[in-house]
């Protein structure tokens, strides 16, 4: 099997996916690390010194590298649809991170960018692929006759005691009601595949309890759709319990009610999901459970290598459109966040 040759541009988050999933675990098998790229040359050549790779300061520079077959781009989500035009046309397959964009439209346009020329451009949140614990509950929707979903509830928390270090999680305006953006995301781009499109009211309410970042670590949001459905997404920084990254999902239908919990682990190999159901199923009272695996932290290393060796995607993969729900989400938080700063 052919391994690719992957830069990997920005190193702040890059790193630890450098260590935990690019070097050995998931994209090992598939994927060779063959460049590493970061404004901070001092940085870059410190990890190229460390990982035996070429060393960039500029993507331009990367971009122009014939050895390279994927950009895994780790930067912040404030216009990276702008970088991502850069790597698009260089004609370079993506692999990059959630927030995918904060802006909506931004989003969809580079995505049916990417699409239109044939350039693969996958996120690790939402999966291009619909993960197993999602297709899971899409089953039982349609074997139990479910119905439309009326209510929902998200959770997602770890602990962290965290100093300014000058990036875009400093910033009220790129990071507003943090936990929500940078831990929150996950949750929102897994209900992206049920709630609602439209959005009539979203409110947040947000705290600094243990940062000293300016932003806060503690952070909830309650939404209001058109059609009468409502929700709620908590994300916090400030929870010690030993659970951290559960992704906890309550997902309420006219006819059952669905709970999913992610059992995160020290080892990423070691993590797994638990599914349970419960609805009136021929007029008695029925219950299902699941233990799935998890993949990683959602980086599908392993679907790029397909698509590069020339395979397809699913007919159900994800659409452009379904990201672009996602982060109206997002859209939705930073506009409720700004007033409340007003």
């Amino acid at each position: 099997m052919k391994r690719y040759r992957m830069a990997v541009v920005g190193l702040h988050f890059g790193k630890w996916l450098i260590d935990n999933e690019i070097i050995k675990g998931y994209a090992a098998p598939y994927f060779e690390l063959a460049a590493v790229c970061d404004q901070n040359e001092v940085l870059a050549h410190a990890c190229a010194r460390e990982y035996h790779v070429k060393a960039y300061t500029r993507l331009e520079d990367a971009l122009a590298d014939r050895d390279i077959d994927l950009v895994t781009l780790i930067t912040g989500p404030n216009h990276r649809a702008k970088l991502l035009d850069k790597i698009v046309d260089a004609g370079k397959a993506v692999m990059t991170t959630k927030p995918f964009e904060t802006d909506a439209a931004e989003a969809l346009r580079i995505l049916k960018k990417a699409e239109a020329a044939g350039v693969p451009l996958f996120i690790n949140s939402p999966q291009p692929v619909a993960p197993d614990d999602i297709a899971c509950i899409q089953e039982w929707q349609e074997k139990y006759a479910l119905g439309r979903l009326v209510g929902y509830h998200a959770s997602n928390w770890a602990s962290y005691r965290e100093d300014p270090d000058g990036t875009w999680y400093d910033d009220p305006e790129q990071c507003p009601a943090a936990p929500l953006l940078r831990l929150g995301i996950y949750c929102m781009s897994d209900l992206s595949w049920f709630i609602p499109e439209d959005i009539e009211e979203l409110t947040v309410v947000q705290s600094r309890v243990f940062t000293r970042r300016p932003t806060s670590d503690n952070a909830h949001a309650t939404v209001t759709h058109t059609d009468g459905t409502l929700g709620s997404i908590y994300s916090s920084f400030c929870v010690g319990d030993g659970e951290a990254y559960q992704n906890r999902l309550e997902l309420q239908f006219e006819g059952g009610s669905v709970t999913r919990k992610i059992n995160s682990m020290l080892l990423l190999e070691d993590d797994f999901i638990e599914l349970e159901l419960s609805t009136q199923y021929h007029g008695k009272h029925l219950t299902e459970k699941r233990t799935l695996p998890k993949y990683g932290s959602g980086y599908r290393w392993d679907w790029m290598h397909h698509v590069l060796d020339g395979g397809a995607l699913p007919e159900k993969h994800t659409r452009p459109e379904q990201i672009a729900k996602s982060i109206r989400l997002i859209e939705k938080v930073k506009e409720a966040a700004r007033e409340q700063r007003e």
